[in-house]
């Protein structure tokens, strides 16, 4: 005879188990995996999903790309596996001096298409060894083209050459079609087999008759990645950072639109500095101490003298990210970053009981 009440226990201790092991990536900013973590003590993103970055060409989409595979091959050393599909062919970093790695492995090239994009990820997930973590990404997606398309394109130019009209009609894309219908439908289970992450960018442009209250800015490539993606994020400039009257780094502002988590809608400001990437340490100070305007990012006044604890003097900010990285404190700060963003999620908990829960008789 079966024991229910044994197979229960064996069944939750079991997912007690599934949820402590649960995989994640993290993006190589605490703001951002606090984000996307959506529960206290959860941070960064779920293995399994897909991410969707979308911005401007200067809001630091690719940089938080490599972050992110940065993040975690430092975590994970060997067990970490990426490919960066730079279908735009706008990849400008020197990876290997700047990170220690190459940005694809042997046997992959930049995407020229959807469907070489969806073959190499496919062969990439299929790859993947059962205790190895993996990121595609895909960078952007505006970047590509469909195969019907650049048939089209070469009657085109034959026709052209020919001094004759083409007579094969308008250009009728059919990536988002084809993204929707083949893509996204055909490789999610794999994605969520392998626990892998997929990280695909997205340009804005105008949203030309979006009205007077619709949105001004929109992502192409048709709604499939709303359907699809597991997390949206749009990054923003609010500013940049100077000295000596050049350009050193920006402050981003990132607003998640989209997140299956129990807190969605979370939107953070960081600072990214261009010669070495997401400056953690700086952007948890900002949050901590709340040294940044949310309207234009700007550096407020306070950050000109920081206490950092009881008998130390006040520092400015620079010096204090100084004492921070020569004192190893990071992972003080780190703590206490997170502890102010739950001292916040709490303020705001509804902390309401079980809807559902059935009132004692009286």
């Amino acid at each position: 005879m079966i024991d229910l009440n044994k197979t229960r226990k064996a069944t939750m201790a079991k997912k007690e188990k599934e949820v402590v092991e649960e995989f994640r990536y993290s993006s190589g900013c605490d703001l951002i995996d606090l984000c996307v973590g959506g529960d206290k003590g959860v941070l960064g993103f779920q293995g399994g999903k897909w991410v969707n970055l979308i911005g401007d060409a200067s809001s630091g989409k690719s940089l938080l790309c490599l972050e992110t595979i940065t993040a975690n091959k430092y975590k994970y050393k060997d067990k970490a596996r990426h490919i960066y599909d730079d279908s735009e062919n706008g990849f400008t970093f020197d990876t290997e001096e700047r990170y220690g790695f190459s940005s694809k492995e042997k046997g992959y090239t930049d995407s020229e298409t959807v469907e070489q994009m969806n073959y190499q990820h496919t062969k990439f997930m299929e790859s993947l060894q059962e205790d190895e973590h993996g990121i595609y990404i895909v960078d952007s997606l505006d970047g590509l083209a469909d195969k019907m398309g650049i048939e089209m394109d070469e009657d085109t130019q034959k026709a052209i050459a020919k001094g004759k009209e083409n007579d094969a009609g308008s250009y009728q894309m059919s990536i988002p079609k084809y993204l929707s219908q083949t893509y996204f439908k055909m490789r999610h289970g794999a994605l969520d087999d392998t626990k892998s992450l997929c990280i695909i960018t997205s340009q804005v442009r105008e949203n030309v008759g979006a009205g007077l209250y619709g949105a001004k800015l929109k992502r192409g490539c048709g709604k499939a990645l709303d359907l699809y993606a597991n997390y949206i994020i749009w990054l923003k400039t609010m500013c940049f950072i100077e000295k000596n009257g050049r350009k050193v780094g920006a402050v981003v502002h990132a607003k998640v639109t989209k997140a299956k988590v129990k807190r969605p809608y979370r939107e953070v400001i960081y600072t990214v500095i261009f010669d070495y990437g997401i400056d953690n340490v700086s952007s948890n100070l900002d949050f901590l101490f709340d040294l940044r305007s949310s309207k234009n990012g700007e550096l407020l006044k306070r950050a000109e003298s920081i206490v950092w604890e009881e008998g130390i003097e006040p520092m400015t900010k620079d010096e204090l990210v100084e004492y921070i990285e020569k004192n190893k404190l990071k992972k003080e700060l780190k703590r206490r970053t997170m502890e102010k963003w739950e001292t916040i999620e709490d303020s705001i908990a509804s902390n309401r009981p079980n809807k559902y829960e059935d009132e004692d008789d009286e």
